[in-house]
């Protein structure tokens, strides 16, 4: 069986660590490949806003990734303007690559359609205090349903019962990470929320 290659882009080397180590627990089947360019936090900081040439060295990278054996990618909407959006998703479709377009709000979700995203994954944690909410997927999902769109709800997902209530809300997927990540028994966890039943030792 071919195992899973995620590959990951860094814009700071402080991100690596943490992250290798979350997947050599949870997914040590995956094999992870880790680019950096850490000057791109920097220039990010001077400029305030991400310019053409900081997206040309994305783009580089992604075909990088994409040679490597990726299958998808993740773009961001609070970090990308709407044209920005739509060319990074148009170049990695025209590579191959399945694109996930995370949204936080209406706003990034009226972008995303604009932007005829068919892979949707909204994120109920609010980058600006860190809480988070199921309902910002409720509230956002009659919005982004539609048209053969995959929807992913992503962050604070905990239980079964949350997995079953978001399916029958019409939620395709679930993102899940803290919940796994903070249970001494991360294979157990998942098995809970996929709905079997597990035997704890």
């Amino acid at each position: 069986m071919k195992h899973p290659r995620i590959a990951l882009i860094h814009a700071t080397p402080l991100a690596i660590d943490p992250i290798v180590a979350a997947f050599g627990r949870l997914w040590p089947e995956a094999r992870t490949t880790n680019l950096l360019d850490d000057s791109l936090s920097a220039d990010l900081a001077a400029e305030g806003r991400l310019t053409g040439q900081m997206i040309e060295r994305f783009i580089t990278l992604a075909r990088y990734v994409h040679g490597s054996g990726a299958d998808a990618i993740l773009l961001i909407v609070a970090c990308l303007s709407r044209s920005q959006l739509t060319d990074l998703q148009g170049f990695a479709w025209d590579l191959g690559l399945d694109v996930l377009v995370e949204v936080h709000d209406a706003d990034e979700a009226a972008t995303a359609i604009r932007a005829d995203a068919n892979l949707i994954g909204v994120n109920n944690r609010n980058l600006k205090d860190f809480t988070i909410s199921l309902q910002t997927t409720y509230d956002l999902l009659h919005g982004i349903m539609g048209n053969n769109r995959v929807i992913v709800s992503e962050s604070g997902i905990s239980t079964r019962a949350d997995c079953q209530r978001l399916e029958a809300a019409g939620v395709d997927a679930v993102l899940v990470g803290e919940a796994l990540i903070t249970d001494p028994d991360p294979a157990a966890r998942l098995a809970a929320l996929r709905g079997k039943l597990v035997t704890r030792i």
